[in-house]
């Protein structure tokens, strides 16, 4: 497993602020097992795994009582069990039912690739003169995500056998792929309403909506 972070944060002025961080993972199971079956290594999937976040922020004081705070995320992560390099075309999965072995290629290959943005804004304005003192806060939210799911499989069969005899070829139809996409979006207005110094309400709305 590797990772690795990078911030950086520019101060432009005495009210105005903007920072940037990406974020990297990278996790590797070369011999992944699809069973607890006895696999060999040809018939294993490799599990090379990259996933990478990256944030923008900037936030600016408008004046002494307004605030505003914009962010922008985006996250991609892809998931992998594909066969291994030395598996070629013609290279079937041979599974045994009985002595719990698999050979020659693993039973299919597949991603998962799923990416996100999201965009997040709010506003910020502080009162104090009013029956005690508030923290009005109204935003917006919005985000896309995607999700897409490959299967493949060599022959688009499997081999299996009973304690070494053919025993019934198990068929797919590959290759498929699926895609599905969500879209999110919020609004909300709140407020934090500090009456005296024993009591405090929080009161607010919200809408979202997911397509």
């Amino acid at each position: 497993q590797s990772d690795a972070l990078g911030k950086v944060t520019a101060q432009l002025n005495a009210a105005n602020k903007l920072s940037g961080e990406y974020n990297f993972n990278y996790q590797n199971r070369f011999f992944r097992r699809p069973t607890t079956d006895l696999v060999e290594e040809k018939a294993s999937w490799r599990q090379i795994e990259p996933a990478w976040i990256t944030q923008f922020q900037g936030t600016s004081l408008l004046n002494e009582k307004l605030f505003l705070d914009a962010r922008y995320g985006y996250l991609h992560l892809i998931f992998p069990l594909h066969y291994q390099d030395e598996v070629g075309a013609n290279d079937f999965a041979r599974q045994d039912i009985i002595r719990l072995t698999l050979r020659d290629a693993a039973t299919y290959d597949y991603e998962n690739l799923a990416t996100r943005h999201q965009v997040n804004t709010s506003l910020s304005y502080f009162l104090d003169d009013w029956a005690g003192s508030h923290t009005i806060k109204t935003g917006f939210e919005f985000g896309r995500a995607f999700n897409q799911n490959f299967y493949a499989a060599n022959g688009d069969y499997v081999l299996r056998y009973f304690d070494g005899a053919p025993f019934e070829v198990q068929t797919y139809n590959t290759p498929i792929t699926s895609k599905n996409y969500i879209d999110t979006m919020a609004a909300y207005v709140q407020d934090s309403w500090i009456v005296t110094r024993k009591l405090t309400l929080n009161i607010g709305g919200r809408f979202e909506r997911l397509v």
